[in-house]
């Protein structure tokens, strides 16, 4: 009985390295508008007292001028964080990504201090760290220019975890 609520548009604000950021209403229901492509859907929020997490990838196709996506599956965050050592320089560009059993993932970049911190929920993930030449130099490392660095590594997240990155020499294949 009654009419569903009406969804009100999440007014979707600029964030940062390509990022948008759209709030949830009550019921927890994002709507927003974005362009043709692909997608990974992060959400992080309280509930009461407890800090959940959940990522998703998603596609939007340009034949579907509207689209559903599944609701997001989310869980108790907890934290993992650490440094990224070897290669990381002023200018450099270093990324990490973060990538669940179902292959969808999340990326951030490191700090000014090298330091990262996801928050993600329970799992294992496989971890891809890159340093690739900055654009604005074309040098990641000081004693290596234009040299692309990286580490993978995999890591089981139960409870706060901290990871030390260490990057080595990498071939970049096109």
């Amino acid at each position: 009985t009654g009419t569903p609520p009406t969804p009100n548009p999440a007014p979707a604000s600029p964030a940062p390295a390509n990022s948008t950021v759209a709030v949830s209403d009550a019921n927890g229901v994002v709507t927003t508008t974005l362009p043709v492509g692909n997608y990974s859907v992060y959400a992080l929020g309280l509930v009461g007292s407890q800090l959940l997490a959940g990522f998703a990838s998603a596609y939007l196709p340009a034949s579907q001028p509207e689209i559903t996506l599944a609701p997001l599956a989310i869980g108790p965050a907890v934290r993992l964080g650490g440094t990224v050592a070897g290669g990381v320089g002023p200018t450099s560009s270093t990324v990490l990504t973060l990538f669940d059993a179902r292959g969808d993932s999340v990326a951030t970049h490191v700090n000014q201090s090298s330091g990262f911190a996801f928050y993600v929920p329970q799992g294992t993930y496989s971890l891809l760290a890159v340093s690739a030449p900055s654009s604005a130099s074309g040098a990641s490392s000081p004693s290596l220019p234009g040299q692309t660095f990286a580490a993978a590594t995999n890591v089981t997240v139960t409870y706060p975890t901290v990871l030390s990155v260490v990057l080595a020499p990498a071939v970049v294949v096109r």
